[in-house]
């Protein structure tokens, strides 16, 4: 069975200085995995974590990419507890404007999956990447957050991308993009020419343990 996509990305953004950004509240199914990225000016020194009503486990890929004084993150939950109204909320330590963030949902496929490689990408032309990602296992998906500055992001080879804007700022311009793969690579997408900034990883079902034999002499 292959990744599932549930409804349709959900985003969240502003230009005030708090601690906070809350999602609008979802109906989240148990068993599916929830992604999030997240994205601050982090001139205060903020750091970001996530976490939700239903009390789920929100684990940082481990990696952000950094545009002058803004940060990206992409955190992820696998095998969720269910909640009908659920608010998955950004906390950062410290105030942070230009606060952004995008949600997808997925139903994943069967077996247990992991997390393989993260990576970032950061540069001033018109193509966004980062390095290839590994993969290891069947039925892969690349994840990307990212942001363009002064014009917005286009999908790249075989990506699908949800743009989207913070209300009040028209420079930055926000996108999240994911993939089905079979193999690792590199995941990329174009902008205008300008700064930008891109987080990734990849996951897939981990391969099974070989079974085991046992020989027994009377």
């Amino acid at each position: 069975m292959a990744w599932t996509v549930v409804g349709s990305i959900v985003t969240a953004g502003d230009t005030g200085n708090t601690t906070s950004l809350a999602f609008a509240a979802q109906n989240h199914a148990t068993g599916d995995d929830i992604f999030v990225g997240v994205g601050w000016n982090f001139g205060g020194g903020a750091t970001a974590s996530v976490s939700d009503t239903a009390g789920n486990t929100y684990v940082d890929t481990g990696v952000q990419a950094v545009i002058g004084s803004n940060a990206i993150r992409l955190f992820w939950a696998h095998n969720i507890t269910g909640h009908a109204t659920n608010v998955v909320l950004i906390t950062y330590t410290a105030g942070a404007v230009y606060r952004s963030g995008a949600m997808r949902v997925f139903t994943p496929p069967a077996g247990t999956v992991t997390q393989n490689d993260a990576d970032t990408g950061a540069g001033n032309s018109t193509s966004l990447s980062t390095p290839a990602l590994s993969m290891t296992g069947t039925d892969g998906l690349i994840i990307t957050f990212q942001m363009a500055i002064g014009d917005s992001n286009a999908a790249g080879s075989g990506y699908t991308l949800n743009a989207y804007a913070i209300t009040g700022d028209a420079i930055q311009y926000w996108a999240m993009q994911y993939k089905a793969v079979s193999a690792g690579e590199a995941p990329a997408a174009t902008c205008g020419s300008g700064l930008w900034g891109m987080v990734a990883a990849s996951f897939a079902v981990a391969a099974a343990a070989p079974a085991s034999f046992g020989f027994f002499l009377d």
